[in-house]
């Protein structure tokens, strides 16, 4: 019975590995996305447009991750914990934003 359950814990931790790996190289996806498109505007359209290109990204890192967080936590958990650490996730907005910005306006 004990290996039974052992099997059932492992198929679990597997296909949460695999959520994870999934949803990471969607985040590479989006990321590697932005850089081709940020070097085809620049060089065949003489366009750098770095601002717009973090906001899609932000727009599909949304659209992926936020359905995923609220299931997992619920409506009410969910708005209790951006409530409680708005400021905190504001920085960390403002900061990585910045970094994307320098990212894409270097290519």
């Amino acid at each position: 019975m004990a290996f039974i359950t052992a099997i059932r814990g492992a198929v679990s931790d597997w296909r949460h590995l695999a959520l994870i790996l999934v949803l990471g190289q969607l985040t590479s996806l989006c990321l590697t996305s932005t850089s081709v498109l940020s070097e085809k505007l620049a060089t065949h359209e003489n366009v750098s447009l770095p601002n717009f290109q973090s906001f899609l990204v932000y727009v599909f890192l949304f659209v992926v991750y936020m359905p995923i967080s609220v299931a997992r936590l619920g409506v009410r958990k969910m708005a209790l914990n951006l409530k409680r650490r708005f400021y905190w996730y504001i920085f960390l907005a403002a900061a990585d934003v910045e970094g994307n910005y320098f990212v894409i306006k270097a290519y």
